[in-house]
């Protein structure tokens, strides 16, 4: 194994849990709007993006292994995908507001944690093969599996909601989240 196979695993684990959150930060508005609650959506993304900049200058000082930092990063998002679930279940439109926005800030806690561990990751695995100066196309491999997950986000927003109802929609994106949880288990390799 070289880093270029243990940047594809890393890159494939993130494709398998941000193509669910692309999709989901995409579709989450236009789901609440045709309910008449337009303001969730906003709601979210602040709530979300707030988190996560707080949570990128605590997660440099964290000394978990690399792994389990992307492993709470992963659950912490799939966590996030299955509020969905649980605000389609209630007609209450406070509930709604407070599931999706307390789902979506603990993504976004974790989302530092997340890229801070995959840029060591990614670094570390450079070090250990003796490629530092391939860094560059080990982080070029990465950012191509993101943006795919950008492209298959918008064709499971495109397909998903034409075929499935709201609710079906985020069990589908939470079994994406899940399946994201165990490649990161049983593919991606602790590197320290």
């Amino acid at each position: 194994m070289g880093a270029r196979e243990e940047t594809i695993r890393i890159s494939t684990f993130f494709f398998l849990l941000f193509t669910p959150f692309s999709s989901y930060m995409t579709i989450l508005t236009h789901i609440y709007e045709t309910a008449h609650l337009s303001a969730i959506g906003p709601a979210t993304l602040s709530c979300n993006y707030v988190a996560f900049i707080t949570s990128t200058f605590v997660a440099p000082a964290i000394r978990l292994p690399l792994k389990v930092q992307l492993m709470i990063g992963a659950l912490a998002y799939t966590f996030n995908y299955s509020s969905g679930i649980y605000a389609s279940m209630t007609d209450e439109p406070v509930y709604k507001y407070l599931i999706s926005c307390f789902g979506s800030t603990v993504a976004g806690l974790s989302g530092g944690l997340l890229w801070v561990s995959q840029g060591r990751y990614i670094h570390l695995v450079c070090k250990k093969y003796g490629v530092v100066s391939r860094k560059g196309e080990m982080y070029g491999i990465f950012s191509f599996f993101y943006c795919l997950s950008n492209v298959s986000a918008g064709l499971i927003t495109t397909f998903g909601l034409g075929f499935f109802d709201a609710q079906t929609y985020f069990f589908i994106i939470t079994a994406l989240g899940i399946i994201s949880i165990l490649f990161c288990l049983f593919f991606v390799r602790p590197i320290s």
